[in-house]
């Protein structure tokens, strides 16, 4: 029967490429197929939970139903709380046992406590798919201590449910045992309480790290010069804390390799700080694309960090097209580090309109120009100098 819903399933589907593929797929649930178990669970969660085969097969190792009596119950009480097929789908894809958990005793009180706090529709399916154990944690050891602590620290709603939202450790850890005294650290070292909430609101991680740990971050951060009045005082703690102390070490051994003096990379970091979280491979590409392609100085860089945070292909690379024809054609000033870097700056709309439109009639190639998107791999090595 498991063979049978298997084939049946894949001659519905996508066609297979080889037979190899198609013994793959059974063959590692041979050893089960003779109990009825288990194409009841493979067949329901395909049919009455909408994962597709190979999810569905992986799910199954997990569950082994013997009747969907508790399975339907759980699905009803997620639709009728507001959860599409989608995110019923997507939540019993990352924790198929849901089905078997109690819907009085596991599911509902979660539920209804998540309401009593004003929390419902999108909200609520938005809390409970980011976090898949969200629903099967303990309500009065971690979810109901962890939102009084968020409640009791954010100033409006706003605020509360961003950072519920927050796909994050909030509800695995005691807040006050980890964060309080994070939280507390910074708010000694002047830092604002609106930046810390901010800090919260969008990488509440940071604030779960380990006291010593965020604590050394956070000397190391003032050591630089930071002022921690200023939001890129929080933006650099995230960025450090993003990093082990190895990986930290080599990012700036990578700018002085890359012709960056200590104090230009001091000054980049100041700037910003999310450009040193980049792969080594994005700022070795990002560099020479700049001062090879370019023709930019080191020092164009360092007082624009922000360019090397700038997606290349869809971003630099087209703008730097469109740039170079429009230059090559004498319809702007003159080709130099910083109007490139302007344009390369400004949003969407705004370089579309400066750049493209208004020179589309007289160049109806900047449009072809600016659509291109050269992929890292189509770039050749020139002159023995610049490959990516």
């Amino acid at each position: 029967m498991l063979h049978a819903l298997v084939y049946r399933t894949l001659q519905q589907t996508k066609p297979v490429t080889t037979v190899l593929q198609l013994q793959f797929y059974c063959q590692g649930f041979t050893s089960s197929s003779s109990n009825p178990n288990t194409s009841l669970t493979l067949e329901y969660l395909m049919n009455s939970c909408g994962l597709p085969l190979q999810t569905a097969l992986m799910a199954s190792k997990k569950l082994n139903l013997k009747s969907t009596e508790n399975p339907d119950l759980v699905l009803t009480l997620l639709k009728n709380s507001g959860l599409t097929q989608n995110a019923i789908t997507k939540l019993i894809s990352r924790l198929p046992t849901m089905l078997k958990a109690d819907v009085n005793k596991t599911i509902k009180p979660k539920i209804d406590f998540l309401t009593s706090l004003g929390v419902s529709g999108s909200r609520l399916v938005k809390i409970v798919t980011t976090d898949a154990q969200f629903l099967q944690r303990s309500l009065e050891n971690q979810i109901i201590p962890s939102i009084n602590f968020i409640k009791k620290f954010t100033d409006t709603d706003e605020e509360f449910f961003t950072i519920l939202n927050q796909p994050s450790r909030i509800f695995q850890i005691q807040l006050e045992n980890v964060m309080e005294p994070n939280i507390a650290l910074l708010s000694d070292n002047g830092v604002p309480k609106h930046n810390i909430i901010k800090l919260f609101m969008l990488n509440p991680r940071t604030l779960a790290s380990r006291n010593d740990r965020f604590r050394t971050i956070v000397e190391e951060i003032k050591e630089m010069g930071f002022d921690s009045r200023s939001p890129m005082f929080i933006q650099a703690i995230v960025s450090r804390s993003g990093m082990s102390k190895t990986r930290w070490e080599e990012r700036w051994a990578l700018m002085h390799k890359l012709g960056f003096s200590h104090a230009e990379s001091l000054s980049m970091f100041k700037k910003h700080p999310k450009g040193f979280v980049l792969s080594k491979e994005n700022v070795e590409c990002r560099v020479k694309f700049f001062t090879v392609k370019q023709k930019f100085e080191l020092s164009d860089i360092a007082k624009n960090p922000v360019i090397l945070a700038l997606a290349l292909e869809k971003r630099i690379i087209p703008r730097c097209n469109v740039l170079e024809v429009l230059y090559s054609n004498g319809l702007i000033g003159s080709r130099n580090a910083s109007s490139i870097t302007s344009a390369l700056k400004l949003i969407e709309k705004k370089f579309v309109e400066k750049f493209v439109t208004k020179y589309q009639d007289i160049l109806p190639q900047i449009v072809s120009a600016y659509k291109s998107q050269i992929r890292l791999a189509e770039l050749k090595e020139e002159d023995g100098i610049y490959k990516m």
